[in-house]
């Protein structure tokens, strides 16, 4: 009974905590997430609200940042596609240094992830 006591002990303490997070921690989206989003009105909003919570000055308004011109992401027309998934993959295969990196850590991951059996498991 043990370690089942500490799987329900860590699972509640997940729960209350995912929940405060959800309810109670507001976090505010970063202004380079937002910039890539094309929120700009958010994005300007936001920089202000750190420079007066920082005591620091912000010149930047909305009509300063369009005349920069527009921001172009760099996700497809489908966020969610099979061609968005294969440039990320690519990207992690560019080079034959990356892809034998990349190659070895998901080994690893893989054979770490067989050979941890829970304790539960092999004891029932």
């Amino acid at each position: 009974m043990g370690w089942r006591y500490v799987y329900f002990t860590s699972g509640a303490l997940v729960l209350v905590l995912s929940l405060l997070r959800v309810t109670v921690v507001r976090l505010k989206e970063t202004p380079k997430y937002q910039l890539a989003e094309g929120d700009d009105a958010g994005l300007v909003k936001n920089l202000q609200d750190i420079a007066r919570k920082y005591n620091r000055r912000c010149s930047l308004t909305l009509e300063k940042l369009e005349a920069c011109g527009k921001v172009y992401g760099t996700h497809g027309e489908h966020r969610f596609s099979f061609n968005e998934f294969q440039i990320h993959v690519a990207g992690l295969f560019a080079t034959k240094k990356i892809g034998l990196s990349t190659t070895l850590i998901w080994l690893s991951w893989t054979l770490i992830g067989l050979a941890c059996v829970p304790p539960a498991c092999i004891c029932s």
